[in-house]
């Protein structure tokens, strides 16, 4: 869920409108197709669209630790360069 908010909120940073009912691929491609994300950045976040899957349909024992520090540090790089000074 941070990273699905993550991304709307950068999305909606770089002049996304209504990125609110958009799915995370659909606010991945709108970020790639604006180049606010370059093409490596998206496919990396693109991986991420199905741990964000199993983890909302609470499926734990299908989720690896490694995905999940994945996700984790990812977001936590993007939010530094993205919305901090």
């Amino acid at each position: 869920a941070a990273l699905e908010d993550t991304l709307k909120r950068f999305a909606e940073s770089v002049g996304i409108k209504e990125v609110d009912d958009k799915n995370m691929p659909e606010v991945i491609n709108a970020l790639k197709a604006v180049d606010a994300i370059p093409s490596a950045q998206a496919k990396i976040v693109r991986s991420f669209v199905e741990v964000r899957k199993k983890a909302m349909h609470a499926e734990w024992g299908k989720i690896d630790t490694s995905e999940v520090h994945s996700v984790i540090a990812f977001v936590q790089d993007f939010i530094a360069k993205h919305f901090t000074d």
